[in-house]
């Protein structure tokens, strides 16, 4: 069977500065390893699977009461660095899953939850092989991830140390919140902007 796939989800941007800086660090990293960068560079904290339009339209009515209670959160960038799995390739940076990252996460989960929505399946989501609505990954074991290049076809182990000092430039400061949905024709599309608490609409 194949393997199912989210067809809408929370994201994280850089905004402002941070993200003329992000942008900076990404066509660095591109140049330095000969990749792609991404489109739109994020940090996903909700995938939200078989979402029916409806289910989305409810799920943006509760992300806005929802964002003004969250502060802003600093996306921490590490050094690690490792691959996407198919069917998506390309180079990633893992964040630090800080006590306000799991909490956000946890709280999308919840908010997912109460409109009977899946979101973020604790196993591989495959049709016909598992219940509706499994338990969702626990936050503990939440591996945040921030994707750089969208396509990258060198060597992991030598690009490294190459890429390493570029990770201060590429963390940044989450000030909303990002719903992002697959479209009829196959692509994603950015949806609407929850400001976060104090944070200008």
């Amino acid at each position: 069977m194949t393997r199912r796939m989210p067809n809408c989800c929370v994201l994280l941007i850089p905004e402002g500065p941070d993200r003329a800086r992000f942008d900076a660090a990404v066509r660095r990293a591109a140049a330095l390893v000969g990749g792609t960068p991404v489109a739109m560079p994020h940090l996903t904290v909700a995938y939200l699977y078989d979402v029916t339009p409806g289910g989305r339209a409810a799920y943006a009515r509760s992300l806005e009461p929802f964002a003004r209670t969250v502060p802003p959160a600093d996306v921490i960038v590490e050094e690690a660095i490792t691959w996407w799995s198919l069917p998506y390739e390309g180079l990633l940076y893992i964040a630090q899953r800080t006590p306000a990252l799991a909490a956000l996460y946890d709280g999308l989960a919840h908010l997912a939850h109460t409109l009977d929505i899946l979101c973020n399946p604790s196993v591989e989501y495959r049709s016909g092989t598992m219940s509706p609505h499994p338990e969702p990954v626990p936050a503990q074991s939440w591996v945040p991830h921030v994707k750089v290049l969208a396509t990258f076809d060198g060597d992991r182990e030598a690009a490294a140390p190459l890429l390493r000092p570029l990770a201060p430039d590429l963390s940044f400061r989450a000030r909303s919140l990002r719903l992002s949905y697959l479209n009829e024709d196959g692509h994603w599309a950015l949806g609407q902007r929850f400001a976060l608490r104090g944070e200008r609409p």
